[in-house]
């Protein structure tokens, strides 16, 4: 409205008697109340008139109004400059910056438009909400008084507009306040298709364009057999434009309260977060079973990453929970091992530098806080440079670790490597790529267990040399026929070093997990982190082949087996390793844009061709059903640990979710975990989703079927609705 009293301003001064909208359409700077020059406004209408003896200017015909980034209709206006009165009749919308566009049939303003009178009021937000009253008063500039107001973001019927919406909120009277960017109920019921469902004497929520704001956000309902009926009711706090919390109290019928939180920081260099929860419930014993008295059980976790300069970064990351059960009975996390990091790295071109310190927190029945180990401290680097115009490098790989324990090993390393490397390509198109190392490790070690006899232990200091060279050739032969791209590559890697290099004293911290498969088949050494090395005379080789078509999709296949001139003891049987000839494994994947996405991954007996590992992994994404799939069948233990012992029994597992759209709105989505080998499920999950304009909704049952000292199988039912403009999904 200060737009109009601005052009007003212009047009009195102008003491034009009438003017035709094609000669008049100007441009001018004006002046508010206080004297300070206003935006430049333009005005466009069909007839222009100023009365000079009554001091009234009359616009009529589609009247026009611009300024900055306002504009104003309506079919006619006048200005009563002596009583400063604006009177707009017809049709009147304004247009906000933010987007607001405001409707009326007439609007009287005075006192420099900051009071006055609006008729048949209404408003359509920046996301197309809509708030109409009968009537409305400006109180000033800030706040507009209306009453007997509907409001609601849901969408009307086209072929039925007079029908009410799904929902809406009535009042007798509402404040809207710019400033405040809020809109203030009092008396207020909810509606449901016009339908009064919930009374409240005093209500309120942002307007769409506004700025993020504390307030409770939307709650979450659930039931299940521990804790009966649950109520989630989050809060979130605006601290700073940088700074904001979320504290979620939970009210369970069974158990009491739990709360938890959640605290965002954004600073200059980088950015963190601060979770956490506790709870006072009764004791319970090993099994389960309450006894008397209670007990706090809390966690607390975060993570954060912060730049020091354009090179270097450092951050933290951390769980810690008070007892092993806490996270999975509460729902705040699945884990087995709790990991705690402060780590600083820099990463300059191909170089990096990475020092951290790693603490864990074993949560399993089997594991002895004494025996968990300290990391303090891991550091590794690497450098790498260009040698002369053939393309040679040189690389340097440094390695540092301090491994400690209250009880049981401790283990000090130091490890320095040398490569250099050289790729040739010849005219044929073979690519070879010749490379040269020499590492040296150094450890400190006590109390490692003597494998020879597990009553003793060593201590002392063991070092070793490993010079290693190999030689990679691969010929990538590729066929171009219409729309399709066929490729055929042989690879084969030669490693020479000496035998031997494992010795006892030496103990095994990070190479136990070993997975031989087609990712790791050409990797000089078949065993992870540094503690365990593969020595020998060997080779890996190996067949890649691919069809690419544009419409069809893409098809890779890989299938390869390495051979060692001597056994290696130190890999398992089950590892597919420790002969001279190892398994066969590959690859077979299947992709076509965003349709399919399917890998099957294997490991064949190299005798008897056996399946020792299978696993398939999928996704389907066909209109209206997305489908995914993992499947795991291990035989024999043969995802392998060193131990020489017996075999575990076989392992298959499958874990399938789908997601069906039921409708444009309605979503139905489904899910399970299921252990083959024993015919026992691990989980299922199922629910409906539903999208709408101005409401979603979910509802979903979950079972559990863990037992784990207090936790026992369990059903939970859950659902949330989540009211447009009314807050946020937690």
């Amino acid at each position: 409205m200060r737009i109009i009293y601005a052009i007003l301003l212009i047009l009195s001064a102008a003491a034009v008697p009438a003017l035709s909208r094609d000669a008049y359409a100007q441009s001018a700077p004006s002046l508010n109340s206080n004297g300070i020059t206003n935006t430049p406004a333009l005005i466009k209408a069909e007839t222009i008139t100023y009365d000079t003896e009554n001091a009234i200017v009359t616009a009529i015909g589609n009247v026009e109004i611009t300024q900055g980034k306002r504009i104003l209709l309506a079919d006619s206006l006048t200005y009563d400059k002596d009583n400063n009165i604006v009177n707009a009749h017809g049709n009147i919308s304004l247009l906000e910056p933010g987007g607001t566009v405001i409707f009326s049939d007439h609007v009287e303003l005075r006192d420099d438009l900051k009071t006055g009178i609006v008729e048949n009021f209404s408003a359509r937000f920046s996301d197309n909400s809509l708030v109409a009253a009968n009537s409305g008063e400006r109180i000033d500039e800030d706040k507009i008084v209306i009453k007997q107001v509907v409001y609601s973001p849901c969408p009307l019927c086209k072929e039925t507009p007079d029908k009410d919406p799904l929902w809406q909120v009535s009042a007798k009277e509402a404040t809207i306040d710019s400033k405040d960017q809020r809109v203030i109920y009092n008396n207020a019921f909810f509606e449901i298709y016009g339908v009064p469902t919930l009374y409240t004497p005093y209500f309120s929520h942002p307007t769409p364009d506004a700025d993020r704001k504390s307030g409770f956000l939307i709650p979450k309902y659930t039931h299940d057999g521990i804790f009966g009926t649950s109520v989630k009711t989050p809060y979130y706090y605006n601290i700073a434009p940088n700074m904001d919390a979320t504290i979620s109290p939970t009210f369970t019928a069974n158990e009491g309260g739990i709360l938890a939180g959640e605290f965002r920081h954004l600073v200059p260099e980088g950015e963190y977060f601060l979770k956490g929860s506790i709870t006072n419930p009764e004791k319970v014993d090993a099994s389960g079973n309450k006894i008397d008295g209670h007990d706090v059980r809390s966690h607390i976790e975060g993570k954060g990453e912060f730049a020091i300069n354009d090179s270097w970064n450092w951050g933290f990351q951390g769980k810690r929970a008070s007892d092993d059960t806490y996270l999975k009975r509460y729902n705040f996390g699945d884990e087995d091992v709790l990991t705690s990091s402060l780590h600083a790295n820099k990463i300059e071109n191909r170089d990096h530098i990475l020092i951290n310190t790693i603490s864990f927190q074993g949560l399993k029945t089997t594991d002895d806080p004494g025996e968990t180990p300290l990391i303090l401290p891991y550091a590794e680097s690497h450098t790498e440079r260009s040698i002369g115009e053939s393309g040679a490098r040189a690389a340097l790989d440094t390695n540092i670790l301090a491994l400690t324990r209250d009880e049981g090993a401790s283990s000090n390393r130091i490890s320095l490597k040398g490569t250099v490397s050289q790729p040739y390509i010849t005219k044929s198109g073979s690519v070879f790529e010749a490379a040269a190392s020499l590492r040296g490790d150094g450890y400190v070690v006590n109390d490692v267990e003597d494998p020879s006899n597990p009553a003793n232990t060593l201590d002392g200091y063991e070092e070793r040399v490993i010079p290693e060279a190999n030689l990679k050739w691969s010929l990538p032969m590729v066929k171009k026929g219409g729309e399709r791209h066929y490729l055929i590559e042989p690879i084969t890697n030669f490693i020479v070093s000496p035998n031997g290099g494992n010795p006892d004293k030496i103990p095994n911290e990070d190479s136990q997990d070993i997975e031989f498969s087609a990712e790791n088949l050409f990797e000089n050494n078949h065993f992870s982190g540094y503690d365990r090395i593969e020595h020998g005379p060997r080779v890996n080789y190996g067949l890649r082949t691919s069809v690419s078509d544009y419409k069809k999709g893409d098809v890779n296949f890989l299938f390869g087996q390495s051979y060692r001139a001597n056994e290696n003891p130190d890999f398992s049987v089950p590892s597919g390793l420790s002969d001279n000839l190892s398994d066969y494994v590959g690859k077979l994947s299947y992709n076509k844009n965003d349709i399919f996405d399917v890998a099957y991954k294997f490991r064949f007996d190299k005798d008897s061709f056996a399946i020792r590992n299978n696993t398939v992994s999928g996704t389907v994404n066909y209109a209206p059903v997305r489908f995914t799939m993992d499947y795991v069948a291990i035989n024999e233990n043969s995802a392998a640990t060193l131990s020489t012992t017996a075999p575990d029994e076989n392992r298959e597992v499958i874990i399938a979710g789908t997601n069906i759209d039921l409708s444009e709105k309605w979503e139905f989505e489904a899910n399970g975990n299921r252990n083959l080998a024993s015919g026992e499920w691990v989980s299922t999950k199922s629910g409906f989703v539903y999208k709408g304009a101005c409401v979603d909704f979910s509802l979903n049952w979950l079972r559990e079927y863990t037992r784990d000292r207090d936790i026992q199988p369990n059903s939970t039912f859950s659902f949330q609705v989540n009211l447009k403009n009314m807050g946020q999904r937690n």
